[in-house]
């Protein structure tokens, strides 16, 4: 029998003079089939996605020879040299998930190790101490190697990630320019968004800050993981996006955009055909552009109308506003602050004088009294419902304007919401 050379007595040495008679002696042949039928008995992803078994075992020659090589300290065939690459790209796109992958790397060193050891044995080289450090030695290699796959998985998804992203945005903006009244359009976009031809939508569109795209990649990931149909893209100071809102209940639409909420957002919901989204990102826009450019946060048309129809023209509003509540405005501070409160109370608690009463403590009398002293002055009645409109929409929009009007006075709170 064949007797090791000197060299061999040290753990490195031994370990990569097995690996050198492995690879010389054809036993990866072998190998390879054992450690491709491990993976489809101890891996049920692979047989799941109907990885073909042929296409498996030969990537698992090339890593097991490429194992072989490094332990032996020469150079990997080119076939091996670089299928860690190789793989990890090729299981990206094959969608088989990153674990399961490790997962199958690593049943490479099951296989290899007793391969080792038993050569090991046939040479004479079983010195128990020797094999324990030759042991790490191995799965270090493997360790490494799966390093190397998961590197390559990582970078392929972000590059699938990436396409898939343009090839969204580019549906989406193909149905804000052409979907209208196009059928064809709609359905091929809406194939490649994930959302119906018809139903409901929800559009947004706003902008964040320079140090928040974090926020957009988490709301970008959050809707894959729910597999929520639509896009949500662009430049951090011109965001927009559709949801497929079937798919969501309505406090789950406002949770997953809460992480928005350091920029400045409109959102609107739109019911017909994919060409509503032109409609509803126009929608989506005036909500956006309705308030102060200093604030941020994020505004629903649904919560919004009055303020967002008062917003549409200022001009038309502000003389609006005149016309209804400029007798009021006209007063004394403190008096038109205390009717202001008053009438934002009664809007609140829907004209529930016991409720005003309640919450702003004061005596019913004093609240009637109030409100009689707002009819005399604006000259409109609150239980025409015709004047009351007026009223409510004059509100809405000097609330917005002018909100320090409506701080807390001594009677308690007074914004109405």
């Amino acid at each position: 029998m064949r007797q090791p050379e000197r060299t061999c007595e040290s753990p490195d040495a031994v370990i990569s003079w097995v690996a050198r008679r492995l690879l010389e002696d054809g036993v990866v042949d072998r190998l390879q089939e054992v450690s491709t039928r491990q993976i489809f008995e101890m891996e049920p992803v692979y047989a799941a996605s109907g990885v073909v078994i042929g296409e498996v075992s030969r990537a698992t020659r090339s890593t097991l020879t490429l194992s072989l090589a490094r332990l032996a300290g020469v150079p990997a065939p080119e076939f091996a040299a670089t299928a860690p690459v190789d793989i990890g790209r090729l299981r990206a796109d094959q969608e088989i998930p990153l674990a399961a992958v490790q997962h199958a790397f690593r049943l490479d060193f099951g296989v290899l190790w007793p391969a080792i050891v038993q050569r090991a044995r046939d040479e004479n080289l079983s010195d128990g101490e020797a094999l324990v450090d030759g042991c790490m030695q191995v799965w270090s290699i493997v360790e490494s190697i799966a390093e190397e796959v998961a590197n390559a998985y990582r970078e392929r998804q972000r590059e699938n990630i990436d396409g898939r992203a343009d090839a969204r945005e580019m549906a989406f903006v193909e149905l804000l320019e052409h979907g209208a009244g196009a059928i064809s359009v709609q359905m091929r976009c809406g194939r490649a968004l994930g959302l119906p031809q018809a139903g409901t939508f929800i559009v947004l569109t706003g902008s964040l800050p320079e140090d928040e795209g974090l926020a957009l990649r988490r709301l970008v990931s959050r809707l894959a993981q729910r597999r929520v149909g639509g896009f949500v893209g662009g430049s951090l100071d011109a965001i927009s996006g559709v949801l497929d809102a079937s798919a969501l209940r309505p406090g789950e639409i406002r949770e997953l955009l809460s992480g928005l909420d350091r920029g400045r957002f409109g959102v609107a919901e739109v019911r017909g055909d994919l060409g509503e989204l032109r409609r509803g990102l126009h929608l989506a826009r005036v909500v956006a552009e309705s308030w102060p450019t200093e604030s941020a946060g994020i505004r629903y048309l649904s919560d919004r109308w009055l303020s967002v129809l008062m917003q549409s023209d200022p001009v038309v509003s502000d003389a609006f506003v005149a016309e209804v509540l400029g007798p009021i405005i006209e007063l004394p501070t403190d008096v038109r602050r205390q009717l202001l409160d008053t009438l934002s109370a009664y809007v609140r608690f829907d004209g529930s004088i016991g409720e005003i009463a309640t919450r702003k403590f004061l005596h019913r009398n004093t609240v009637r009294k109030r409100l009689d002293r707002i009819e005399t002055v604006i000259g409109r009645s609150l239980a025409s419902p015709a004047d009351l409109a007026h009223v409510v929409t004059a509100l809405a929009r000097l609330q917005e304007t002018h909100p320090a009007e409506f701080a807390a006075t001594s009677d308690g709170v007074a914004r109405a919401s």
